[in-house]
Parts: C-alpha cells; structure tokens; sequence
C-alpha cells in the first residue's frame, strides 16, 4: 500500500510517497501523475483497458529511473491522448523496468503537466523496509 501526502510548494505541485515496496513507489508516482492530469478519472471499479503500452527502460540509478518512467508516460499521455491507470512491472531493479501500461483515451486533460522533476526526488528505503521519495511536478 502507497500513501501520498500533498507538501506546500510555491509554483509546482509536490507530494511525498510512502509505500512498502519500490513498486509501489512507481505505481504511487503513476497514480499521482494521473489523478493531476485528471482527477479521479482511474479510480473506481476496474476497468477493461482498451490501450496497453509496453515500456522499457534503463538508467543509472532508482531515483532517476523513477523520474524517467514518469516522464516516459507524461510524454506518452499526451502524445496519445491516453492516461495510464494500471500499472504491470514484470523486471524492476535498480537501474531498469520493465513493465505494461493499461490506459484509455481521453478527450482532454484538466492539468497541464510540464515536466517530472529531479529534484528531491531521491528514494529510500528506511530502517523498517519502508520506500519513500518526494515527487514534484511542474505545472
């Protein structure tokens, strides 16, 4: 289970993700991404997804694959005009994931997202095995 916690920022939203495994974190991270780009539109019932997206990709560490498969789906929503609600991790080390996007079409988004940022965006894992990361998007 992943919480996310709103933090006061001046120009960007920020939040903090709590979760129970690094998986969570990325699904945490989605789930925040999407519920910006248009409130509740994931929650509910399960749906039958009529797009499904399969992503691949490497980095250097956690914490930049982290923001790098944030970014990978923001450019992805819009360029499809789909959100993303599900989220499938079949590899997930330190440097890659990979993993299956379930989504659907949507007309328009109610925010605009400029950009996943860096900053403060470090995962950890704490004494009690429990992941935290700060997330802030750019609006």
């Amino acid at each position: 289970m992943f919480v996310i916690n709103n933090l006061p920022h001046t120009a960007d939203i920020r939040v903090r993700i709590d979760a129970d495994s690094r998986e969570e974190i990325f699904t945490g991270g989605l789930h925040h991404l999407n519920n910006v780009l248009q409130e509740n539109a994931c929650s509910g019932e399960e749906q039958k997804w009529s797009v499904v997206q399969p992503l691949q990709l490497k980095s250097f560490d956690l914490s930049s694959l982290f923001i790098e498969f944030l970014s990978e789906v923001l450019t992805l929503s819009y360029t499809e005009r789909v959100l993303y609600c599900k989220l499938e991790i079949k590899v997930l080390g330190q440097m890659e994931i990979e993993c299956k996007l379930y989504g659907k079409p949507v007309g328009r988004f109610n925010e605009d997202v400029k950009a996943v940022t860096y900053h403060e965006a470090d995962i950890i894992c704490d004494e009690a095995g429990k992941w935290h990361t700060n997330l802030i998007l750019d609006i």
